[in-house]
């Protein structure tokens, strides 16, 4: 499996109303026990269609958070030269401005140039 940098257009969402089943009356979701969640599945185990409702709500709810958490006035720095906010939009989404440059010297006569970009619009 490839891995890519380019961001998904899909949102990842799952499960995220709790409701309860038709027939069997029980919550979609239920957060696994903590000695499933120590051990994890062992031999023979079945994940439940609870837990595994619970489980991928969670780490939407974790990627979603993480999405918006620096999705605003967000900085990027590094010292590849070739980075541009083109090839930044193209990476992570949304809209990046180059905010200037840093020449370093550790004092070692060897000097690396820094680069700066903000995400500006999401």
């Amino acid at each position: 499996m490839a891995i890519t940098t380019t961001r998904p257009a899909d949102i990842l969402e799952w499960a995220s109303v709790d409701q309860l089943e038709p027939i069997s009356q029980l919550p979609n979701k239920q957060e696994p026990t903590e000695e499933l969640k120590l051990s994890g599945l062992l031999d023979n185990e079945n994940l439940t269609r609870q837990h595994y409702n619970y489980l991928l709500d969670l780490i939407s709810d974790w990627v979603n958070y993480f999405d918006t958490f620096h999705a605003v006035d967000s900085v990027f720095t590094t010292t590849d030269a070739s980075e541009t906010p083109a090839t930044l939009n193209t990476k992570f989404g949304g809209t990046w401005v180059d905010i200037g440059e840093l020449l370093t010297d550790a004092g070692d006569g060897a000097a690396t140039q820094i680069y700066f970009f903000e995400r500006t619009v999401l």
